[in-house]
């Protein structure tokens, strides 16, 4: 593959960034989304320099600085003719507002992005419970003390996919998930839809209900990680599906989970998170969730499957 120099870096060029192996965060969202890279960043203003997502905000870094060892993709629009401009301008937005990254970081990046996968075995399943209730009580804290005021967090591909969508039509980065018959999330709303019955008095209604005490307090970081990998990788459910079975612990814990996201991302706090249809009961969180495209862009999709984007080679970290 080509070697592209720092200097030919052009405005709103994406930078891909390799998964880094002393971080098993890292690791852990390269193996679930199945993708080579787990960071990405936009060539600023000046071409040494940054526009990324990364804890605690938005922020410009020189580029010499974060390459480090990590492999490089550059990716560009691949009507380039267009007035770049306009991109970094967005995401200087977010600079200046200094949008705040998602906590608690890498951990919530790799959960959200899980629920790209058509299905997932029962033992995974039980290994995300714990996780995906910590998360819960940390962002209801974060709120509660007003941390994010008026600014959503975001984590780093979902800051490029805003910058490009933010700065016009013609910009909008097209993602194409073609080998995707169905996600995770669409399979647990279609269990809910079954199981409307059992499930009415056991799903949360209202954002009010749900508040930190009510789950795990204290959590072994390195130990859920691990056991996350470990599940993740003895899992074979990666392609379509051919069977679901879902434990109802789950299936509830996802309606809270999504319900929390959606208001932690879009301050939206809907007077009923359940709600009755012809295909029965509905988890208005989850369909939410669905809905916004941008919640499900991860850097292999930047790689992988954006229709627009053309992959110019590799950055010469030492140029």
């Amino acid at each position: 593959m080509k070697n592209i120099k720092i200097s030919d870096l052009k405005k709103g060029d994406i930078l891909l960034f390799s998964p880094l192996y002393s971080s098993l965060e890292s690791r852990l969202i390269s193996l679930i989304t199945n993708a080579p890279v787990t960071h990405s960043a936009l060539s600023y203003y000046d071409n040494s320099k940054i526009a990324e997502e990364i804890a605690p905000n938005a922020q410009v870094n020189n580029i010499r600085s974060r390459v480090g060892n990590r492999k490089i993709t550059v990716m560009r629009l691949n009507s380039y003719n267009k007035d770049m401009t306009k991109v970094v301008n967005e995401a200087e937005k977010y600079i200046i507002d200094k949008v705040p990254y998602s906590e608690p970081g890498l951990i919530f990046g790799a959960v959200f992005m899980l629920f790209k996968r058509a299905i997932i075995g029962e033992n995974l399943q039980r290994t995300l419970i714990p996780m995906m209730k910590i998360i819960i009580s940390n962002i209801i804290r974060l709120l509660d003390k007003g941390v994010y005021h008026d600014n959503h967090p975001m984590v780093c591909s979902q800051f490029i996919f805003n910058c490009y969508e933010n700065a016009g039509e013609e910009y909008k980065l097209i993602i194409d998930n073609k080998l995707q018959k169905t996600t995770l999330l669409e399979q647990v709303q279609k269990y809910i839809n079954e199981n409307s019955t059992a499930l009415e008095n056991k799903l949360t209604k209202d954002i009010s209900e749900i508040n930190s005490k009510n789950h795990f307090e204290k959590l072994d970081r390195e130990v859920i990680i691990k056991e996350i990998y470990r599940e993740f990788k003895k899992d074979k459910c990666f392609g379509f599906i051919t069977r679901r079975s879902y434990l109802e612990e789950f299936v509830l814990t996802v309606h809270e989970f999504c319900s929390v996201l959606n208001y932690f991302f879009n301050n939206s706090r809907a007077d009923k998170l359940i709600e009755n249809s012809d295909r029965g009961l509905v988890s208005k969180s989850i369909g939410a969730m669905i809905k916004d495209e941008a919640y499900f862009v991860t850097p292999g999709d930047l790689l992988n499957n954006c229709r627009n984007l053309i992959k110019l080679g590799v950055l010469d970290n030492n140029s």
